[in-house]
């Protein structure tokens, strides 16, 4: 797809999702319903605009609006404007710009919602309740001042002859409606491991074939099996692809009692990355410090408060 093609999608799929979905900040967010297509879907704001460019670009900007500005502040995304009133200036907007405002301290610039802006002083997002929702571009920019106004606007899907690297295998996750090279190349490991990919092939675009294909790695190898290609399985396959033996899969630590926060250490005082649901399952990073346990999140360190967590 051009540029404006892939503008033009990314509006689309948040109008088709219009008043679908159920808020919430669990993992995973199910923005196309699940099974895909059903209603309700489940995401929040964060999740709604990283669902959407993902399956468009195959671009992932981040997990929550606090990762989204990190990645945006490193390069991976424009930041076309930072207002210094409550407003957004349209002249300098695109269809499918992002539009970050303030309201949580905990996180990167106070960084709180996210926005995708669909033109003619039109935007969507899903800020709680069902959504996402349609709203005046400037009535609602009017009711966000102070400690949630405007931040900034950033530019994910690239003006032509402006792309950002594409990622490599390895790069990010991959999980259906991801295309890509990496996509492909996973794609073509499998098959020379003798998995069946019979009606596609290798196209570089993930669907349900090439997640029964990686499902069926994850049987064969003793991980759990998802069908998603964490970090850890694309590792695992790039090491069945040299030759390499397969570590053996990691402790599940799993959640109970209720909603926790994942943090960047162990310890409240750490920034808060992600809300794990209760019954979600994590890998366990295998340590454990003052009362917090470790996880992988995003192939990252993370920890989950011991009252929450039950290592399996």
């Amino acid at each position: 797809m051009t540029t404006s093609e892939q503008r033009e999608e990314t509006v689309r799929q948040i109008r088709s999702r219009e008043k679908r979905n159920n808020y919430t900040q669990g993992r995973p967010c199910f923005f196309y319903g699940k099974p895909e297509g059903t209603n309700p879907g489940y995401g929040d704001c964060s999740g709604s605009v990283r669902e959407i460019i993902l399956r468009v670009t195959g671009m992932d900007i981040g997990s929550n609006t606090s990762a989204q500005v990190d990645n945006a502040l490193k390069g991976k995304g424009v930041i076309v404007e930072r207002p210094a009133g409550n407003y957004f200036d349209e002249s300098k907007l695109q269809p499918g710009d992002c539009l970050y405002f303030k309201g949580n301290p905990a996180h990167t610039l106070s960084v709180g919602h996210v926005e995708m802006y669909t033109g003619k002083n039109e935007c969507y997002g899903h800020g709680g309740g069902v959504g996402p929702t349609k709203k005046n571009l400037k009535v609602y920019c009017a009711g966000r001042t102070g400690a949630k106004k405007a931040l900034m606007a950033v530019r994910w899907i690239r003006d032509d002859g402006s792309t950002a690297p594409l990622p490599k295998l390895g790069d990010r996750p991959l999980v259906k409606g991801c295309k890509g090279e990496d996509v492909k190349e996973m794609q073509n490991i499998l098959l020379r491991l003798g998995y069946s990919l019979p009606r596609y092939g290798a196209d570089g675009d993930y669907g349900s074939e090439t997640a029964a294909a990686v499902r069926n790695y994850q049987m064969k190898e003793g991980l759990a099996q998802t069908g998603n290609a964490e970090l850890t399985t694309i590792k695992a396959i790039r090491d069945s692809a040299s030759g390499k033996p397969v570590a053996p899969a990691m402790q599940i630590m799993k959640v109970s009692g209720g909603q926790a926060w994942i943090r960047s250490g162990p310890g409240t005082n750490h920034k808060g990355l992600d809300v794990a649901v209760n019954g979600s399952a994590w890998d366990f990073s295998g340590q454990i410090a003052d009362g917090w346990v470790g996880v992988r999140y995003d192939g990252c360190e993370a920890w989950i408060s011991a009252k929450y967590a039950e290592v399996l």
